[in-house]
């Protein structure tokens, strides 16, 4: 079964849209454009074929008492109530399931203990081992977690999938975390004004798979107010502060939800597409400067790098992305209180893409 995203849950991590939406599909508008939501960067990508059936997951019971004891935990977890958050999980970690320790163990950094309850989760060798090598090294344990996976270059399978358990949990833990964002909603919606000037384009977007992705070319207004240097360096000025606000807030869920974008990834890549699509003079000039701005892209978060790499035509690194997406996939607790599509978002990037060189 495969899984396609929600355009309507643009605002909730990456893992959570992938693992939830197993069975709902929703198709983008091939209409005119509306700006994308401001308030966060969207998750990945196109279809993958990680998942569990439905009913492996609904056949999951889950104590109503235990429950208690990790909403207790993750209701605060998810408001950014640290402090609350770690009393809580001291007071009931002994009741909690073995990866829901984990996954809190990550994020609070009790890595002592997470060594030590590593053995009793049913994982297979190859991915306890992984973990253990990751925490061996406590100080730098993501670096690490990225060296482990660029070792193991075919970790993970495409067959591995995340345990009914942990889906199940998921999907209960992921609507504490929707209300909690919900509730941090600011009145800032309104898209920034560089977002409305490349709201216009008319793009074929129903496809979940980015690749597929057309639009017609830019009419002679576009053009003319588009196919300018200055407007080229304010978007790109614009886009790094983007990527390094969201670098520095991204674990602060507050903060990310008053914070308004100045300009999508996604808006960025339907403009490539549209100046790919028309034939002008100065078009090869300006599809240059979207590899400057494709090399940044990269930086974001995994939805950035792989846009980035399509714009950058390296497929090479389209690969590493969705090894990376899928890595994050089959750790669904983990990834709901790490962000990997951010903390992992330039492993294994390369330095000096073979794409870019040809500028």
């Amino acid at each position: 079964m495969k899984l396609m995203l929600k355009t309507s849950f643009l605002h909730i991590s990456l893992v959570v849209v992938l693992t939830l939406t197993a069975t709902s599909c929703a198709e983008k508008e091939a209409v005119k454009i509306e700006p994308p939501q401001q308030n966060y960067s969207p998750p990945i990508l196109k279809e993958t074929n990680i998942s569990v059936k439905n009913d492996a997951v609904d056949a999951i019971s889950i104590d109503s008492g235990t429950r208690e004891k990790v909403f207790a935990t993750f209701t605060p977890l998810f408001r950014h109530d640290e402090k609350k958050a770690k009393m809580a999980f001291g007071r009931y970690y002994r009741t909690m399931p073995d990866t829901i320790q984990f996954a809190l163990d990550l994020r609070f950094k009790n890595f002592e203990h997470a060594i030590g309850i590593l053995p009793q989760i049913k994982w297979s060798v190859p991915i306890t081992l992984l973990w253990k090598n990751a925490l061996a090294k406590p100080n730098r344990v993501i670096k690490a977690l990225c060296d482990e996976l660029k070792e193991q270059s075919n970790f993970p399978a495409d067959d591995l999938k995340p345990s009914p358990e942990a889906l199940a949990w998921t999907k209960e833990l992921s609507a504490i975390k929707i209300q909690a964002d919900s509730d941090f909603k600011r009145n800032n919606t309104r898209p920034s004004k560089l977002e409305e000037q490349l709201a216009d384009f008319t793009c074929e977007t129903s496809s979940p798979d980015y690749r597929l992705w057309k639009c017609i070319p830019l009419n002679e207004d576009q053009i003319n107010n588009l196919f300018k240097d200055n407007f080229f360096n304010r978007l790109h000025n614009m886009q790094r502060r983007d990527i390094r606000t969201l670098k520095e807030i991204f674990r602060n869920p507050v903060k990310v939800s008053e914070y308004k974008r100045y300009i999508s990834v996604e808006t960025i890549y339907k403009f490539y597409l549209a100046v790919k699509a028309t034939d002008h003079q100065k078009q090869s000039k300006y599809l240059k400067r979207f590899r400057t701005v494709a090399l940044d892209m990269r930086k974001e978060n995994f939805l950035g790098r792989y846009l980035g790499d399509l714009i950058l035509e390296d497929q090479e690194d389209v690969t590493v992305v969705e090894r990376l997406q899928r890595f994050s996939i089959l750790f669904p607790l983990i990834s709901l209180v790490i962000q990997f599509d951010y903390e992992l978002a330039e492993c294994a990037l390369p330095q000096n893409s073979k794409s870019a060189s040809k500028d």
